[in-house]
Order: structure tokens, then C-alpha cells, then sequence
């Protein structure tokens, strides 16, 4: 009866895990590695030991049935897993005992996993009702219609504005009665340092969305949207329009509006304090409007003159040239504006894997406990500390140097992975937006189109991770017989296509749903025969 809680919570996403402590049971999820080597070792560093022989690489428990050991068998004989390196381990969160094991100490780039800890961490030291807030002040004083001052912005790291919110916190400073505001926009991003970009992403090159830089004022993701549509007769320009409006991006628009065809390539870049977007190619007249999203290269900037760009067609007149600078002691609020709950902020994250919001947290984290400005290097820390302090992990037994999981710059063990997730099923404020933050099998999230119409729909949740040659999938799993499971499941070294990996992963996930179900697992016997063909 101990765990009816978090099975409820797996199947319907509505209630909290129960526990009686928030420590996994003794001796059941050692640490994995010696805490010998340096906790600062680069991943680079690590040497990635192969397994020796046949006999370390896969241990099965007689707690499940032999239908369940047999198909997790055929599972890892897989031709997809020939020559990559795979690491799996199953804990039972009801007993501790140890279900499925093979390679549970090989250290292995988590890929997206990473964010298992980033988000655990956050949700641990921040505490689910966290919320972000930014300030609307002025030296000056709202005389008539006009704002005799600067219009004051101070942003403390929130992840989730957008230019709806931007809309609705215009319409509350137009409510104060202004129509005007005789000063400039100040932008005060100082509660971030200026290091916009974590270990990792330097070995990425370009300027997609994925790749957007933090900011302690932050619109959209810190993207830039171009909005295509075709022009009005063949050969016309392409109508392009940025959203929001905004004089910190100029726009070179190159794009011809043909009969057929649809081909648009972008690329932007800094220069002299903008934003400089190249648009090129050609759209179809019969095409409906196109959304192209890339990074911004100023988040501070792009706030100040997006805010301009809103306060000016919403009847507010104010200069459209916005600088960076302190807000002064004496400044009056005018407005805060409120992010979501954390709790909500994370099951977006985890959900849709956003890297840009992951590394939001981890600066967060470095403003919150290590003081600001926010830093990467204090972030981490807090995380580095959470898990040796709280969850258990040997310093030097694991590789964490980014928050989002992009690139080669982390490594965990599997068994790290289900020690964390064993701690944060028991935890006692944070345990239940930790596991309904995870995507769910078949119905939301990442692995919304996984596991449908199997044993497994709704009843696994998991984060998943993919980089070239890199695949994950770590998370929880009920049995038919009511038991959760937290497992890992991990891969590197892929040389072919990862969906047959995802496929092995899903096996796994399958069985592990139906054990204990004699009945179930006949009737989804052919599904799994067919799957491990």
C-alpha cells in the first residue's frame, strides 16, 4: 500500500508519491564509481571502459517473470546495439532490490538526461512554488499621461516570458494612465553574469533555436520569429514580418515569392549592437504563412526593444532606443510580473527537453545559492552539491558540466540515474511535480508517440535524450502487479539509425509494464515477439 500514491500518480498524473524518508534503502543503489578522480575531470577525460565479457553484461532478477527476462534478453541481442556501448539498470522502488543490471557503473553521456538532474536540483533547492519576478520601475513620476522618466527593467532569470505576456504587462502600465514615457527604456539584466553560453555549446556552430543564450531577460526562448508569407503575384517579394516588432533586428529580406516550389534558408548573426537577419529563397503563392525561429544574440537588448516595439503600438510613446544599465535605489515599482509556478516551469522543460530553460535553471541556481550575479560555475556547483550532499553520489564519480545535456560534456552511470530518481520519488515537497514532469508513453511529451496501444501506455514515464550516436531513456515504469520501477537505460557509441535503439528501449519499458501480469503477458506476446525481430 506504500506506493498506491505514485501508482495513481503514473496512470492518471494527478498525486503524489508517498514515502516514508527521503533515503533510498541501505545498501541498494551503491554509488557507482570510485570517488578517486576529480569532480572538475572534463568528459573528454574520461576513458569509456568497454565491457570484458559476456558474463558482466547483464544480471536479471528471479522477482521477474521468465517471460519478462527472456524478451529483455532478446532485446539486448539487438543487431542496432552491435559495437555501441549500452548501460541499463532497474531498481524496484518498493523493495530496493535490484531488477535489471547490465553496465550500471560504465560512466556514458546522458545526453538529455542530463536535465533528471538539473531539474531534481532545482525543484530541491528552489522548492516547487518558486517563481521568477520582474521588475517595472521609474525614477520618475506619472504626471498627467506622461512617465517623467526611464522606464526601468530588472530581470531575474524568468525562462517563460513571451509577447503574450509582454502584451498583457504593457496593458497593465497603460492602465497607470500612461501614454507616454519622455526617457528611455533601461534594461537591468545584471542578476545573470555575462557567460551566455554553458560548456558544451561550443562544439555546436550556428544559430538555431536550440542554441539560444541565457539571459536574466529573456523573451521567447531568447529567439528571434520571422513570419513568411507570399506576396501578392509570382515574382513579388515574400512579405516577412518579425514578431514582435523590434528595431534591434534589421532584416535583409531576399526572399521571391514562385509558383511552386518552397525553399527559405536564414542566417543571423551580431553586428554593431543588432540583430542582422538574412532571409533568402523562395516560396509558393498557394503557401500558408511559414515560421522560421532562430537565436537572439542579445537577450537584454531584444527584451529593451521588443518592450518599445509593444509599448509603441499599444498608443505608448516612448523612444525606441533602449540601453543596459542599473536600476537605481531610487526607482518605483510600477509593475512585477509573475512567472508560473517552478513546478510548471519543469514539466515543460522535461517534457519537451528545452534546453534554453535548463540552462536558465542552472544560472538561477548560481543567483539563488551561490549569490549574484548568476554564473554557470556557481549553478553547477549548487548541483554538484545537492547531488553528493543529498542524493548520495561520490564526488569524482560523475561528470556534470552543463545543465541541458547538449553535447559532450557530461557522464553518469545508469545507477546514478535511478539513485536520483529513487531519491526524488521519496522526496516530500518536490516528489510529485518531479514524476508528472516526465513525459508520459503514448500520450504526452517526448514519448508521446511511443509505446501506444502497449502494456506500457500511461504507465511509464520517462525523460529521453539523443545526440549523434547518444540515446536515453531513464524514468519510471508501474508493473501489472502495481510496482514502480525507476530504470535507466543508456547508449553510446550508435553508428546506424537510433530508431531501432529506441525500439530496444521500448522492449524493455514494455516488459518491465507487464510483469507480474501472467495474463497480460500472454496476450502481448506476439507485440513483443514482433518487436525484437
Amino acid at each position: 500500500m506504500l506506493r498506491i500514491g505514485l501508482f495513481l500518480v503514473l496512470l492518471s498524473a494527478s498525486l503524489a508519491p508517498r514515502g516514508a524518508g527521503s533515503q533510498p534503502p541501505p545498501g541498494t543503489l551503491a554509488t557507482s564509481a570510485p570517488a578517486s578522480a576529480p569532480a572538475s575531470v572534463p568528459a573528454s577525460a574520461v576513458q569509456i571502459v568497454p565491457p570484458r565479457g559476456d558474463d558482466e553484461l547483464l544480471s536479471l532478477s528471479p522477482l521477474l517473470d521468465p517471460e519478462v527476462r527472456e524478451v529483455v534478453s532478446r532485446a539486448l541481442t539487438q543487431p542496432a546495439l552491435r559495437g555501441a556501448r549500452l548501460g541499463l539498470h532497474a531498481v524496484s522502488l518498493t523493495t530496493g532490490a535490484v531488477l535489471l543490471d547490465k553496465n550500471s557503473q560504465l560512466l556514458l553521456n546522458p545526453a538529455s538526461n542530463a536535465k533528471l538532474a538539473t531539474t531534481a536540483a532545482a525543484l530541491s533547492l528552489l522548492g516547487p512554488e518558486y517563481r521568477y519576478h520582474t521588475l517595472y520601475a521609474s525614477e520618475g513620476e506619472v504626471v498627467g499621461k506622461q512617465l517623467r522618466g526611464n522606464l526601468y527593467v530588472q530581470g531575474r532569470g524568468d525562462p517563460t516570458i513571451t509577447t503574450e505576456r509582454l502584451l498583457a504587462i504593457v496593458h497593465e502600465l497603460k492602465l497607470l494612465g500612461i501614454e507616454k514615457i519622455e526617457g528611455r527604456i533601461i534594461v537591468d539584466d545584471s542578476y545573470f553574469d555575462d557567460q551566455r553560453e554553458p560548456s558544451g555549446w561550443e562544439q555546436e556552430e550556428g544559430d538555431r533555436a536550440y542554441l539560444a543564450p541565457t539571459g536574466a531577460l529573456s523573451l521567447n526562448h531568447n529567439t528571434v520569429t520571422l513570419y513568411v508569407r507570399p506576396g501578392p503575384v509570382e515574382g513579388a517579394p515574400a512579405q516577412v514580418v518579425v514578431d514582435p516588432p523590434s528595431d534591434y533586428v534589421e532584416l535583409e529580406n531576399r526572399v521571391t515569392t514562385t509558383r511552386w516550389e518552397t525553399q527559405l534558408y536564414m542566417r543571423s548573426w551580431e553586428r554593431s549592437g543588432k540583430n542582422r537577419v538574412r532571409l533568402l529563397g523562395r516560396i509558393g503563392t498557394d503557401q500558408g504563412p511559414r515560421r522560421i525561429y532562430r537565436r537572439s544574440a542579445d537577450p537584454g537588448l531584444h527584451f529593451g526593444s521588443a518592450l518599445a516595439g509593444v509599448l509603441n503600438a499599444a498608443g505608448i510613446k516612448v523612444s525606441s532606443a533602449v540601453r543596459r544599465g542599473l536600476m537605481p535605489d531610487r526607482a518605483r515599482s510600477l509593475y512585477i510580473d509573475r512567472s508560473p509556478r517552478l513546478a510548471e516551469i519543469v514539466d515543460d522543460l522535461n517534457k519537451w527537453s528545452n534546453n534554453f530553460i535548463a540552462e536558465q535553471l542552472i544560472k538561477t541556481l548560481g543567483a539563488e545559492v551561490g549569490g549574484k550575479p548568476g554564473s554557470f560555475a556557481h549553478g553547477l556547483a549548487a548541483v554538484h552539491g545537492f547531488l553528493e550532499a543529498e542524493v548520495g553520489f561520490a564526488a569524482g564519480s560523475y561528470v556534470f558540466e552543463n545543465g541541458s545535456g547538449l553535447n559532450d560534456v557530461n557522464r553518469f552511470t545508469p545507477e546514478q540515474l535511478t539513485r536520483l530518481l529513487a531519491y526524488m520519488y521519496r522526496h516530500p515537497e518536490a516528489g510529485a511535480e518531479y514524476v508528472t514532469s516526465l513525459g508520459v508513453a503514448g500520450a504526452q511529451g517526448t514519448i508521446a508517440s511511443r509505446l501506444r496501444h502497449t502494456a506500457a501506455e500511461r504507465r511509464l514515464r520517462a525523460k529521453t535524450g539523443t545526440l549523434t550516436g547518444v540515446s536515453a531513456l531513464s524514468g519510471y515504469v508501474v508493473t501489472a502487479a502495481g510496482e514502480a520501477i525507476a530504470f535507466s537505460i543508456m547508449v553510446n557509441g550508435i553508428s546506424g539509425r537510433i530508431r531501432p535503439i529506441l525500439e530496444v528501449q521500448d522492449m524493455i519499458g514494455e516488459a518491465l509494464a507487464l510483469n507480474g501480469g501472467a495474463s497480460q503477458m500472454q496476450e502481448n506476446r506476439l507485440t513483443l515477439q514482433r518487436r525484437s525481430r
